[in-house]
């Protein structure tokens, strides 16, 4: 009896002394990534931003009129509704089985999105907490620490397969996009005077 308790303190001990786990970040994981499709081809290489954006910045659908409205594929007669219109599966799976056979095997992506935007949400929560460590404007744009972001990205896409301009656009977007966000929290907190307690 004696033993257990001294097992029980010297484990409460132990926990008490833990270092604090976040219980929302996981581990890191490597996942198993799709073979790269096509890096070679001409729409991975650079930016096809002149097609133009397909929603605005006000959430609404852009219409680009009758140009974009002919249908292009097979003879309808034999093209049955659901079936692939170009090209064969070009996603290779780490178990080596091709997918897509179906559009209801692309719509894993609804799952992708998110995943991305649970993370997103938890990054979010880093950034503002990052932000109370920075005194000056120029602190919160920290732009030395973007650039490298970005470039860290587009290193990290060629690795895993991912188009670089794509990996460019989308933490371009994301950085700024969480900039803005701090630097009005920096006003507001400016403007309330809402000071952290001073070290003792």
């Amino acid at each position: 009896m004696l033993a257990l308790r001294i097992c029980l303190v010297s484990c409460l001990a132990g926990l008490t002394h833990a270092s604090l786990k976040l219980d929302s970040v996981p581990a890191p994981t490597k996942l198993s990534l799709p073979v790269s499709q096509h890096p070679q081809g001409i729409c991975y290489q650079g930016t096809q931003a002149g097609y133009g954006p397909t929603v605005g910045p006000d959430g609404k659908a852009i219409k680009y009129g009758t140009d974009e409205d002919v249908v292009h594929g097979r003879d309808p007669k034999s093209h049955v509704a659901g079936t692939a219109v170009w090209s064969r599966p070009s996603i290779t799976l780490s178990d080596g089985t091709k997918c897509c056979d179906s559009l209801a095997q692309a719509k894993y992506i609804d799952y992708l999105d998110k995943t991305i935007l649970d993370y997103l949400a938890i990054r979010q929560q880093f950034v503002v907490e990052a932000g109370r460590f920075k005194d000056s404007k120029t602190a919160v744009r920290s732009t030395a620490r973007a650039v490298q972001v970005v470039q860290n990205a587009m290193a990290a896409a060629k690795e895993n397969g991912l188009t670089p301009w794509v990996a460019n656009a989308t933490w371009t977007t994301t950085l700024n996009s969480f900039t803005e966000l701090e630097l009005c929290l920096f006003d507001q907190d400016v403007k309330a005077k809402n000071y952290a307690p001073v070290p003792n």
